[in-house]
Parts: C-alpha cells; sequence; structure tokens
C-alpha cells in the first residue's frame, strides 16, 4: 500500500476531542468525480491506542471553501468502540463516492466520552492492505 503525502488527512494526528483532520485535500474543480469509475479507498489506521473515550466515528466531509463553513459528510465509518481503538486497528474500508460536490474534503473524527490518549493517520490510497 502506498500512502502519498499530498493524500494524507492526518499523519499520527492526535484525536482526543472531536476535531476535523489536520490537512485538507483539494480536488481542484467542484462536483468532480473522482477515480475515473474506480474506487477510491479511504485509509485509517491507530497509531497509538486511543484511550478514555468510549467510541469513535469517522466522516468525511466536503465542501467548496476551504475553510469548511458548510461542511456536507458524504460517508461515514461504523461507531468504533474503545476497546478496538487499539494500536494497529485498521477501520473498515469506506470509500469515496463517485461524485463529490465540494471542491475540497477532510475527515471529521468524532469522538464520544473524554479521550486521554491516542493518535491516528489516514489518507487516501489505491487500495489499501489487508493483513489477517
Amino acid at each position: 500500500m502506498i500512502l502519498d503525502l499530498t493524500n494524507k488527512f492526518s499523519s499520527a494526528q492526535v484525536v482526543t476531542i472531536t476535531a476535523a483532520s489536520e490537512n485538507v485535500i483539494d480536488l481542484g474543480v467542484s462536483s468532480r468525480d473522482v477515480g475515473n469509475g474506480e474506487v477510491v479507498p479511504v485509509y485509517i489506521e491507530v497509531d497509538t491506542a486511543l484511550t478514555g473515550l468510549t467510541s469513535l466515528q469517522v466522516t468525511v466531509q466536503t465542501d467548496d471553501a476551504e475553510g469548511f463553513g458548510t461542511a456536507v459528510n458524504v460517508v461515514s465509518t461504523g461507531v468504533i468502540l474503545a476497546a478496538d481503538l487499539v494500536s494497529g486497528y485498521q477501520f473498515a474500508i469506506i470509500q469515496l463516492p463517485l461524485k463529490l460536490v465540494g471542491r475540497y474534503i477532510r475527515l471529521n473524527y468524532v469522538v464520544v466520552g473524554t479521550a486521554g490518549a491516542g493518535s491516528l493517520t489516514a489518507g487516501i490510497t489505491m487500495g489499501n492492505q489487508q493483513n489477517g
């Protein structure tokens, strides 16, 4: 699996409260088809165990403005319980919708409970490695 720097949403980003990814990806134009008909997976992995929280959900958001004043949620992971958020845990693959309505995309990490520590790495890949 290759994770390109320009397609990374987060690189060992500390996630202890609900927050947006540290990076935003600019698609260059609004209402753009992504993937040219191919599946475009989003890779999300726990680098350091997330502790203290109850659960975490990750949502892909899009907007025409880089500041995300009117963010639109386009797809989300399921709710992941704290017990699963250990180092090395990879989220079930979510895919970018074929047609995104905004120019910019980011992830939004929705934390339930009070997290004490933990970090995530996430980005767009051409295919995610599946260990197991």
